[in-house]
């Protein structure tokens, strides 16, 4: 190994350590509010005013949502880890975008997305659905409860395209004051939308994928999720 491509290698390794250390660290204090909330949701409620109920609704989603931005950034982690080894195999897309609907809404959420028959892809299955569940995140956080996500699809050569189309209202920010930003100067998605697109862009890339995003014509958005077939 020549003294370029260590120094070069180090601060990535760094930084894996570092999210590693970090992530772990964040889920101690996680694991002690959802314990909080279950001691909650077992006591006795009768007494509670409609505001406290609502307010612990509220505290309820804002849980979850660290919880999947945690196992995210845990799952991201791992896979820039220069170590990691995608592990692709042939999977059925409808399914994998069916099971990570039905588990949100189990948890609550109205999101609809008519899948219809779709190719198998090849890609590593734990990056794909963590791929999903960051999306799926975007469309929730994003205010599209209620709402039906349409979906389309388009080939080329080895690659199938998947065009999500929602009416979405994203936190915008603009790019040029975001440290290490690498967008041209503009607006750029931010807040809890933004970091679970751009988590789902880096996993989409270690499987030779991507995920792009763009407003249409009529007021909406597409989200374009691009992975191999073969």
């Amino acid at each position: 190994m020549t003294p370029s491509s260590v120094s070069s290698a180090a601060p990535r390794q760094h930084m894996v350590e570092f999210l590693v250390l970090a992530s772990h660290a964040l889920q101690t204090p996680l694991s002690g509010i959802r314990w909080g909330l279950s001691r909650l949701h077992k006591s006795e409620k009768d007494s509670w005013t409609q505001d406290q109920k609502k307010l612990l609704s509220h505290i309820d989603a804002d849980a979850r949502t660290l919880s999947r931005l945690l196992q995210s950034l845990i799952l991201v982690t791992r896979a820039a880890d220069p170590a990691y080894v995608a592990q692709p195999e042939s999977v059925d897309l409808a399914v994998s975008i069916a099971g990570i609907v039905g588990k949100a809404k189990e948890e609550g959420t109205t999101i609809t997305i008519d899948v219809g028959d779709m190719p198998n892809v090849y890609v590593d299955p734990l990056l794909l659905d963590g791929i999903l569940q960051n999306l799926l995140g975007v469309f929730v956080e994003a205010q599209v409860e209620d709402k039906s996500i349409g979906v389309s699809l388009s080939a080329a050569e080895s690659m199938v395209t998947v065009h999500f189309d929602a009416p979405l209202e994203f936190p915008l920010i603009n790019s040029d004051t975001v440290v290490g930003s690498d967008s041209q100067s503009g607006q750029i998605v931010g807040g809890t939308p933004g970091l679970m697109l751009s988590m789902a862009q880096t996993l989409a890339q270690v499987l030779q994928g991507t995920v792009e995003m763009e407003p249409t014509d009529d007021g909406m958005y597409r989200i374009d999720l691009t992975l191999p077939t073969v």
